[in-house]
């Protein structure tokens, strides 16, 4: 799945309702890309500039007011390094639409770029990330400052559990060195909470040590399969959820002897996401695999397996199809069913 088109649930709770926004998913290397600069700082103030709107691709308006952002500015991460206070615009909206907001007075990384001869924020949904001042920034490399910056969260023992669960989430499907030290060191923690996180953000990434780390929560997980797509949230609730559609990243073929483990797990979700990782390997060493999901009591495993098979063999034969209903999906099951009875 693409991190430029994925989407996740942002919720928001009112007094009679919980509303769900689809926002785009954060990409800790997209935004640090596109963005002019990136400081680590506090919001010392916010000030009103004037009213605003903005149209949705719906074609629907959504009122709100354009703020200035007056950010102190402690370390640049990236670019503009005489730099020690920036104002930055964004846009506040009366009606929740999954912007983020600029809480003051709180250590925080920003990512504005300029626009029009003004700085505004790369993205409106994510103007900001946690941060830690007094870091010790060494690095070269921006993507590397950010993370010795979120590394520095980690290692702030006053720094609480859902400060900690945020700078990991950062570092989802951030592929470097020492995104992956610090997910692992995480992983090997005391804290259940962020063991969790960090997991997910390893399987992101086709970490085995993680995959293997994560089989006894996995084993165990009993996740909705009415939950079709995967989402982040930052509820430590959904942690082993999180961690179940994670295992559709893995693309190592590594990792055939856990997920032979995981397909005979409880959990039809677990064995679902093990099938689609066995989808994108699209490897002939999976075979062995394929053959035990075609014995799976869930329909969309045993299609799955089929639809793989007709993919990696190239045998004319039957493919199945995504239809629950298909008639064909018994004589399809014999069929590859034979087909394996008559390999060497």
């Amino acid at each position: 799945m693409s991190a430029g088109l994925a989407m996740l649930l942002a919720i928001v709770v009112t007094p009679t309702r919980a509303i769900a926004v689809p926002v785009p998913v954060f990409s800790l290397q997209g935004v640090v890309d596109q963005s002019d600069f990136v400081v680590l700082g506090v919001a010392i103030s916010t000030a009103d500039v004037e009213l605003a709107s903005i149209d949705r691709a719906d074609g629907s308006r959504v009122y709100g007011r354009q703020k200035v952002a007056t950010i102190a500015v402690e370390q640049v991460l990236k670019g503009g390094q005489d730099l020690v206070q920036a104002d930055v615009r964004y846009f506040d909206t009366t009606e929740f639409i999954g912007y983020g907001g600029v809480p003051l007075d709180s250590p925080s990384i920003y990512f504005p770029k300029s626009r029009n001869g003004q700085y505004e924020f790369t993205s409106p949904y994510y103007p900001s990330i946690v941060g830690a001042a007094g870091a010790r920034i060494s690095s070269g490399n921006p993507i590397d400052r950010v993370l010795e910056a979120l590394g520095a969260v980690l290692a702030d023992r006053q720094r609480d559990i859902m400060a900690k669960r945020s700078a990991l989430h950062a570092m989802d499907r951030v592929n470097r060195p020492l995104a992956r030290t610090l997910l692992r060191s995480a992983m090997s923690g005391a804290d259940r909470d962020l063991r969790l996180v960090a997991l997910c953000g390893l399987l992101a990434i086709d970490d085995l040590d993680a995959l293997r780390a994560a089989e006894p929560y996995l084993l165990e997980a009993d996740v909705d399969p009415t939950h079709s797509s995967p989402f982040v949230w930052m509820q430590p609730s959904q942690d082993v959820e999180n961690l179940v559609y994670a295992v559709s990243e893995i693309r190592s073929e590594g990792a055939a002897p856990v997920f032979e483990r995981l397909l005979r797990a409880r959990g039809t979700e677990v064995r679902r996401r093990v099938a689609s990782a066995l989808r994108q390997m699209r490897s002939p060493a999976t075979l062995p695999l394929l053959r035990i999901a075609l014995d799976d009591s869930d329909w969309k495993v045993r299609r799955s397996a089929m639809l793989t098979l007709s993919e990696v063999t190239r045998a004319p034969g039957c493919a199945g199809s995504y239809d629950r209903n298909d008639e064909q999906e018994a004589p399809c099951l014999q069929f590859w069913k034979d087909w394996f009875a008559r390999r060497p």
